[in-house]
């Protein structure tokens, strides 16, 4: 028979999962946007600099934004203190009161579930914008590296 905390419970986990998940993804994909950026850059920029031409405000420009690119994905990739688990000794604790039946212990763990996401949305959504600012940083890199080819 199931509790009548069961499904706050169950839903607190997947959000907790799914928060994860986004962590893991965001940083996954800004590891992937410096790589591609750095691919750009050294094909590009070669590309736009052979033959001892001389550097242009463009080539500038993208060295700067590939630059900034790579700051950017440092601080998404910086060790932050998110938590996705809950601390045994604290449901034990719960388990422990005198009286205490399996819904209150349930309830106990949903609620303590999403107190955690609630601490970890705020940064998990800061690393969301900075993401978005290294996808714009990219684009003015490539932007900034077509104009250079272009006008070679």
């Amino acid at each position: 028979m199931a509790g009548k905390y069961d499904l706050a419970l169950e839903e607190a986990r997947r959000e907790l999962s799914r928060q994860s998940a986004d962590l893991s993804s965001l940083r996954d994909r800004s590891v992937t946007l410096l790589g591609i950026g750095g691919t750009l850059a050294s094909i590009l920029g070669g590309l736009a600099i052979r033959d001892g031409r001389e550097i242009s405000p463009f080539t500038v420009a993208a060295v700067g934004a590939f630059c900034a690119l790579s700051t950017v994905t440092v601080v998404v990739l910086w060790p932050r203190k998110v938590e996705f688990g809950q601390n045994p000794s604290m449901i034990i604790k719960a388990a422990d009161v005198p009286g205490a039946t399996t819904d209150d212990l349930v309830k106990h763990l949903a609620e303590q579930m999403n107190a955690q996401y609630g601490i970890n949305k705020p940064k998990v959504d800061d690393l969301v914008w900075w993401y978005c600012g290294a996808v714009v940083l990219f684009v003015v890199e490539v932007v900034a590296l077509l104009l250079d080819l272009r006008g070679r």
